[in-house]
């Protein structure tokens, strides 16, 4: 069943960005109204995932993220990233800098 995960509560970046298989929301968004608006696609490009102005990869120690935008991009771009890196666990990767960027 597809979930939103909305950014107005206990989870932060560092949390989603680690959380297991089970517990990755379909969408992130900053509050309910997500519910009635349409998510931007990620797509892979190259060896990251791009969303709007943004491209997420995972290096060997840390998560990086290039680009500009809206800052919800930069993040649904990072999980991506993150999840994909992890694979069946939770993602280990320091996204500390990278979350920096979006001011979230």
């Amino acid at each position: 069943m597809d979930s939103l995960l909305v950014l107005t509560g206990v989870t932060d970046g560092p949390q989603l960005l680690a959380a297991p298989p089970q517990h990755r929301p379909t969408y992130v968004d900053a509050d309910l109204r997500g519910m009635l608006t349409g998510q931007p696609e990620v797509t892979e490009a190259g060896d990251g995932f791009r969303c709007g102005g943004w491209t997420a990869t995972a290096g060997r120690d840390r998560l990086e993220l290039d680009g500009e935008g809206e800052p919800l991009d930069g993040l649904r771009a990072l999980c991506a990233a993150a999840w994909t890196a992890a694979g069946d666990g939770s993602c280990t990767l320091d996204g500390e800098k990278a979350l920096a960027r979006l001011e979230l």
